[in-house]
């Protein structure tokens, strides 16, 4: 239970996505390639176990890889085999299917989020590995920044100790020490190269899971001596209780304070948006923040931040004053953009009239900013939306504020 309370698990489950399922591959991951490494036996469930992990989401290719490299490498060819087809069929099949509706072969949401990923798209081969590279590096510079990256960080060190020490080592053991370390090594770098860190405690995880398992399998030896010594089991549990809180003090925090006042983030702001635009306003509308505007919204949302537009994606990577966006709410026929000012260094165009300012309640923990604004996109449509905003603002649960201009 403290394992599971000290690892944001709980906290996870708050959030509605699909980060639980992805830590749950990766821990059946962990089990099925210890079990290998000890008895020879390939779990049933094992293959379909990797080629799920990267469907979910795409940082589980580096724990599948390293598994399935660990197969090949340890006479289990064919589950081998079998995975790796099964990682790039699916992962090719997605990516078609992206391309088929005009996206690229990544979705825009993994560009966005990862400096790595991002660095490394376009130009020539050179450039593009030289350009991942600055990323991977860029991204392992964040880590630092963060409790649970300096966890990781720690556990990238002590599979690359453990592998180059156990290739001195002979023996079963050793071999199996050095697999373990090799994935776990292989894990937390991947992570620490390409995968993000804060956001609610989401994305790293399933690699502070699969590491802490990891690191227990590897040290399970001397765990046990000390354990079935005299007083040695009080000695783990409490050694294990003070790590735990310590390392784990952020999901901590994130389960027994941060959740009511997350849930009450989205409830207040993003679900009040979706409200709006699906029972007070009906047409196109602009946001930089998708989620709950456009969940079982039929009519078209409009993307300006990019992480569900390669259209707009592009365009700010080209343009990050945002000069463009009036140009393509136009466009889209939006006659109003509910957006955080903050994010829009260039300023909003100079024909768009402010109506109104949705204020958060209390501590901001989910919401990215505290304050929406609320713009009508060209003079026409001023009247009939300051009407709507007005009964809109009416419904408001008590404490949400919102102020019309």
């Amino acid at each position: 239970m403290g394992f599971v309370l000290s690892s944001n698990i709980v906290g996870l489950a708050f959030s509605g996505m699909e980060h639980n399922l992805h830590i749950l591959l990766a821990m059946l991951a962990i089990f099925g390639l210890t079990r290998f490494l000890d008895d020879g036996r390939t779990a049933w469930w094992l293959v379909p176990v990797l080629v799920l992990g990267p469907l979910v989401r795409y940082e589980a290719l580096a724990l599948s890889l390293a598994c399935i490299g660990v197969l090949a490498t340890r006479q289990a060819g064919r589950p081998a085999l079998l995975a790796l087809l099964g990682v790039v069929t699916t992962l090719g099949i997605f990516s078609i299917f992206l391309t088929a509706i005009g996206q690229g072969i990544l979705p825009n949401s993994v560009i966005v989020k990862s400096h790595s990923v991002a660095s490394g798209l376009g130009g020539t081969w050179g450039g593009t590995i030289a350009a991942t590279i600055v990323g991977g590096i860029a991204n392992t510079i964040v880590a630092f920044t963060h409790l649970p990256g300096l966890t990781i960080i720690g556990a990238a060190v002590t599979g690359l100790v453990i592998t180059v020490r156990s290739r001195l080592e002979s023996g079963p053991d050793a071999s199996r020490r050095k697999a373990a370390a090799t994935v776990l090594a292989v894990v937390a770098l991947g992570h620490l190269a390409a995968g993000r860190f804060g956001w609610f405690h989401r994305y790293e995880v399933y690699a502070v899971v699969s590491s802490a398992m990891l690191i227990v399998y590897l040290t399970r030896t001397p765990l046990l001596a000390w354990w079935n010594r005299p007083g040695g089991m009080q000695r783990v549990v409490g050694i294990g209780t003070v790590l735990l809180a310590g390392a784990g003090f952020p999901y901590l925090d994130a389960t027994f304070r941060q959740v009511p006042l997350a849930a009450s983030n989205i409830y207040e702001q993003q679900y009040q948006m979706h409200r709006f635009v699906t029972e007070f306003h009906h047409g196109p509308v602009a946001v930089n923040d998708l989620g709950w505007v456009s969940y079982r919204n039929p009519d078209y949302v409009l993307d300006l931040w990019g992480l569900g537009s390669k259209e707009t994606r592009m365009l700010r990577e080209g343009d990050p004053s945002f000069g463009w966006i009036g140009r393509v709410t136009a466009a889209s026929g939006a006659d109003i953009a509910m957006i955080y000012v903050d994010w829009f260094p260039g300023g909003v165009p100079a024909d768009w009239v402010p109506l109104a300012t949705l204020r958060l309640r209390g501590e901001r923990v989910t919401a990215a900013q505290d304050n929406v604004v609320f713009y009508a996109t060209f003079p026409a449509a001023v009247e009939g939306l300051k009407s709507e905003l007005a009964t809109f603002g009416a419904t408001l649960p008590p404490g949400v504020v919102l102020t019309l201009h």
